[in-house]
């Protein structure tokens, strides 16, 4: 598994064009926000799901912002599909 920046890419096997993957943000046209995807060819795939940072969570206490950012719910929540890479 490869740890990335906001998720996990969960059940990809790597080869040797993963180990060089690179977060980038692309402008989504329909909310005009930069989103946090894994390939510019992101908003085309079934998968992209943009959707605001909720944070992190603890017991007892709540969500605590990470940013006020757009990202991937999708790569946030069970990672990129195996097809995808």
């Amino acid at each position: 598994m490869l740890n990335i920046k906001y998720g996990l890419l969960r059940g990809m096997r790597c080869d040797k064009s993963c180990i060089n993957l690179k977060i980038m943000k692309i402008n989504d046209k329909n909310i005009k926000r930069p989103v946090d995807v894994l390939d510019k060819n992101c908003p085309k795939k079934p998968c992209y799901w943009p959707r605001k940072d909720p944070g992190s969570f603890s017991q007892g206490v709540g969500y605590k912002s990470r940013s006020n950012d757009w990202i991937c719910g999708t790569r946030e929540i069970s990672g990129c599909p195996i097809n995808q890479c």
